[in-house]
């Protein structure tokens, strides 16, 4: 978090309103889901490409897990290793 006295540039400012973003709506799956992890991207309307955000909830293992079983499924489904 950026420090209170410290002016957020339009970079922070439009993070700082896509994690708030990705955290409420982990926070709503949680209600049904024990572990909830979400992976977004954006365009940053620059030349130098893409935005990741991600949040999550509940147990990190779990998420962690989720995570690695979904990429190694769909590096298998891509032929990939």
């Amino acid at each position: 978090m950026a420090d209170a006295n410290c002016k957020l540039d339009d970079d922070d400012e439009m993070r700082r309103k896509d994690l708030g973003a990705i955290e409420a709506h982990a926070m709503q799956l949680s209600e049904q889901f024990d572990a909830v992890e979400i992976i977004c991207t954006r365009d940053n309307g620059k030349k130098n490409g893409t935005v990741h955000v991600s949040s999550g909830v509940g147990n990190w293992y779990a998420r962690y897990g989720a995570v690695r079983a979904w990429l190694k499924s769909e590096e298998n489904r891509m032929g990939g290793e």
